[in-house]
């Protein structure tokens, strides 16, 4: 299932944030309303990867409670991230994907 948000920057980025933590990336159009799309049911072998540029990935272990912002400049949640690994992908300026890939936390 993918799940659409719209996001706002103001530092031209989405933000995954934590209590603890926080990080942003970049959407290469500057401070524009931004496409997050989610995929939450795992990546399966064999199928592609999205196009794009592959960012980073994050990892939300069972402690953690891992959330998009709604605004890069506050921790307003749009969506929690479940337990397990997630790959970051600028699919191009102003849309990102976001997709789970498996329940890996030691990454």
């Amino acid at each position: 299932m993918i799940k659409k948000f719209t996001t706002d920057c103001d530092m031209g980025s989405i933000k995954i944030f934590s209590e603890e933590w926080a990080v942003f990336y970049a959407n290469s159009c500057g401070d524009l309303p931004t496409i997050v799309n989610i995929k939450t049911t795992p990546h399966k072998a064999g199928n592609p990867w999205p196009k794009g540029k592959f960012l980073s990935h994050f990892t939300v272990r069972a402690k953690d409670t891992v959330h998009l912002s709604f605004y890069d400049c506050d921790d307003i949640p749009a969506y929690t991230f479940g337990i397990g690994r997630w790959f970051v992908t600028l699919v191009r300026r102003g849309e990102f994907f976001i997709e789970f890939v498996d329940k890996e936390t030691h990454s």
